[in-house]
């Protein structure tokens, strides 16, 4: 029999825990490997498991599906593979916040939102070093918010009828004004991955990409769902293929606390098109980069890695065996700008993420950086940003610790 290891268990545990979605994992010898919480252990009926097996292969269940059953209008259960020989199964839940039971309480309160404890918690789990455990992270965030990877829905008394999929449904709510909707498609995530800003650009116009994955009656409510589901998709995959997450979490947070702020659909449409074209030309500029010389790349990897120390040319001259004349000439030949002038812009990105996602004063943001005091880093913010760091803090609602 499979056994997980002692921190893959408690990574398990924690994620029931930050979920609140009771589950088990079973082989297809119908062996029971894990569940959380532990209680759960030999409680249910052995024919469940082949009855799960059964239903997997019949509606030919891929490893990026879930497989949704309801035993009647509010409870539910999900099956989805871990891999070929191994699946998830969960407890029945309940759609429904003021009928559900303990087990199923924490899901019923958790609010969609990429910024939790949870969704830190599974950035933290590389998915090529465990694919269970990653695989197991995806689907409890997608429950989370909503269902979003459900090849069918199939009633429990009813498993010889295939519904036509109608919990797709188009929202005509407003006047669309020609704002494109996104539903994240398999060529979506090619374009931005390619980098591919045009081909990006051209699959929006496409009408048959309009249909998006019904997840709440509520309007509004459907728009954020599918605004963090498909950030988050779309980031996760970047960072698989490499992207720096140094970049790429500020900008994701920025366009998260934007979309909280939003109450009508059209805006959120809009947002959302401008943050997925903004992904794409970051992986755009990013393969632009790799045609860099490679001193010049070595001195942009060493000042990411370094940005919370104060960062000299005599240490870069040191990364490139260059002397300085050469290497600062080159570096504004490749870059377009003086090293300097690059180094105070990555610096000041870090302090906007800091300003935006953490309680920390703007004087320890100042000195975490480097910047000789909090009145320097003031000065540079406005010359950037046009804005100080207390305006911009203000405007994205973050109270210091002192304040809070």
């Amino acid at each position: 029999m499979k056994e997980f290891s002692n921190i893959i268990k408690q990574s398990l545990l924690d994620l029931h825990v930050s979920s609140g979605i009771p589950f088990i994992i079973v082989n297809t010898d119908q062996e029971e490997i894990f569940a959380a919480p532990e209680v759960i252990f030999h409680t249910l009926r052995s024919d469940i498991y082949s009855y799960c097996v059964q239903l997997l292969k019949q509606y030919r269940v891929s490893t990026d599906e879930i497989l949704i059953f309801y035993f009647d209008n509010d409870f539910f259960s999900a099956i989805s593979w871990l891999d070929q020989d191994t699946f998830l199964l969960t407890l029945p839940m309940c759609n429904i916040p003021q009928n559900s039971f303990t087990a199923n309480a924490i899901r019923n309160n958790i609010i969609p939102d990429h910024l939790s404890n949870f969704s830190h918690f599974m950035s933290t789990i590389p998915p090529k070093d465990n694919q269970q455990v990653a695989r197991f992270v995806s689907i409890i965030h997608h429950m989370i918010v909503g269902h979003p990877v459900i090849r069918v829905q199939i009633q429990y008394n009813e498993l010889s009828k295939m519904p036509a999929f109608d919990n797709y449904k188009r929202y005509d709510d407003e006047k669309r004004d020609d704002v494109p909707e996104l539903n994240l498609t398999g060529p979506i995530i090619e374009a931005v991955l390619n980098g591919n800003v045009t081909e990006l650009e051209n699959i929006y116009r496409r009408p048959e990409h309009n249909l998006i994955p019904h997840m709440s009656s509520n309007a509004l409510n459907q728009k954020r769902y599918q605004f963090i589901i498909n950030i988050s998709t779309l980031a996760g995959r970047m960072l698989e293929s490499g992207f720096s997450r140094n970049k790429l979490f500020p900008y994701c947070d920025e366009a998260t606390q934007k979309m909280d702020r939003m109450h009508n659909t059209r805006d959120i449409d809009r947002l959302a098109y401008q943050t997925v074209l903004g992904l794409c030309e970051m992986v755009h500029e990013a393969k632009d980069k790799k045609k860099l010389s490679s001193a010049i790349a070595l001195i942009c990897e060493y000042i990411q890695k370094h940005i919370y120390e104060a960062i000299r040319l005599e240490d870069l001259e040191k990364v490139t065996s260059l002397n300085r004349r050469t290497l600062t000439m080159r570096f504004k030949d490749e870059m377009g700008t003086t090293i300097p002038k690059y180094v105070s812009d990555r610096k000041l990105e870090e302090a906007k993420y800091l300003l935006s996602s953490s309680e920390m004063s703007i004087s320890e943001i100042s000195d975490l950086l480097s910047f000789s005091n909090q009145s320097h880093l003031t000065m540079r913010f406005r010359e950037k940003y046009n804005i100080t760091p207390n305006e911009y803090r203000k405007s994205n609602g973050v109270l210091e610790k002192d304040e809070a």
